[in-house]
């Protein structure tokens, strides 16, 4: 990390704010060059110092300098400029939420929250950290021609990513990305996986311990968790009608909502559509459990075969013939899967059961996109 990044994470959240308002009066200077009076919206955040909108006025030497600077930032393009902010603010959350977190200073009551989960319970709370919102807000700024539309809408789907790639659930965020591409198949899938997550055990068990206490946390139930992520794959899908991704969680969460057969006929499409061998695992694996559920031991029982063949590490697949062995009293064919599963305990730094990636795997591109983001910028802004 360079000195200019970490400059910026240090700042308080004060002076965090006080630089949003500068970006603010730069931009006015850029669309006026003759205004001297500046009206700054009050603060995204309810900070109690500025309930109504600011009204600043600058002396004639500022405003001379103020309108150098502006020069100055015209030359390189207002519009890179604002890229450049809201990847320095991205890199913030990225490279150093550590750095921004200890520097964040005083917190309002209106501040909003991140709550970590650990075993289902809370493990502690923090503020979310003003960048992001930051690099929202200035994304707001940007035109709408073609460039910038890209521009947010891969900024969008990198930081999606990223932030599922450690299961961290920004719902606020997620909204904001809706709302600005509502019609998106990349950011309605990464929607829809974030439904099917907040659906599970794990989340489920933590939202219910705080349903009855003041803290509210942004999950629902798991039946309308999982009602929301068919609904969001079905839109990525309908955008996108070869996202096969979205297919496959399609078909896992009509299965988990008790519609196996319509499951399995998405499970299928998405099997034979994809090369991506983890996908044809999870697609395999998925239907094995979809045909069991259906009563077709035989068809579920040659899907897990074809998952346990997909990769070396798959013990899951194992355990479930096992499972289906015993139920057809085979009990040397049930020995034997219970052995394949247990012969390759997991050894540190080695692949592991790829089911325990499921949640995240929507994510495994996170740090090209964001690469690819600081390299448009880096190299002047416009399409990659």
């Amino acid at each position: 990390m360079d000195g200019p990044l970490i400059g910026l994470a240090r700042l308080p959240g004060d002076e965090l704010r006080a630089l949003w308002t500068s970006i603010q009066i730069l931009l006015q200077v850029a669309d006026n060059p003759w205004v001297t009076r500046f009206r700054v919206p009050r603060a995204t955040r309810a900070d109690p110092r500025f309930r109504r909108d600011t009204i600043i006025v600058f002396t004639p030497d500022q405003q001379r300098r103020l309108q150098s600077l502006v020069e100055r930032v015209r030359r390189r393009g207002i519009p890179l400029f604002l890229q450049r902010a809201i990847v320095a603010h991205t890199d913030v959350v990225v490279l150093a939420p550590d750095v921004a977190a200890a520097a964040y200073g005083t917190s309002y009551a209106s501040d909003p929250i991140r709550m970590r989960v650990g075993d289902g319970q809370m493990d502690g709370a923090e503020s979310v950290s003003l960048h992001g919102e930051r690099a929202r807000a200035v994304l707001t700024r940007l035109d709408d021609g073609p460039d910038a539309t890209a521009f947010g809408r891969d900024w969008y789907r990198a930081t999606l990513a990223f932030q599922q790639q450690f299961e961290s659930f920004d719902s606020p965020h997620l909204r904001a990305a809706l709302q600005a591409f509502p019609d998106d198949p990349g950011i309605r899938f990464m929607s829809g996986c974030q439904h099917e997550a907040l659906a599970g055990p794990l989340f489920q068990a933590f939202a219910r311990s705080y349903r009855h206490s003041g803290l509210r946390p942004d999950i629902d139930s798991s039946s309308r968790e999982l009602a929301a992520a068919e609904r969001e794959f079905r839109r990525a899908l309908a955008a996108d009608p070869a996202h096969t991704e979205a297919r496959l969680h399609l078909g896992r969460v009509l299965s988990l909502r008790g519609r196996h057969q319509e499951g399995a006929a998405e499970l299928e499409a998405a099997y034979t559509d994809t090369r991506d061998a983890l996908l044809q695992y999870f697609a395999a694996l998925f239907l094995g459990d979809a045909h069991e559920a259906l009563g077709r031991l035989a068809v579920a029982r040659s899907w897990y075969e074809r998952a346990a063949r997909a990769t070396a590490d798959a013990r899951i697949p194992h355990l479930a013939l096992a499972r289906l062995a015993r139920e057809l009293g085979d009990d040397r064919a049930a020995e034997a899967s219970l052995e394949r599963a247990l012969a390759r305990p997991p050894v540190e730094g080695q692949p592991v059961e790829p089911w325990w990636a499921y949640r995240h795997t929507q994510a495994r591109g996170a740090a090209a996109q964001l690469d690819a983001l600081r390299l448009r910028v880096v190299q002047g802004g416009g399409p990659p």
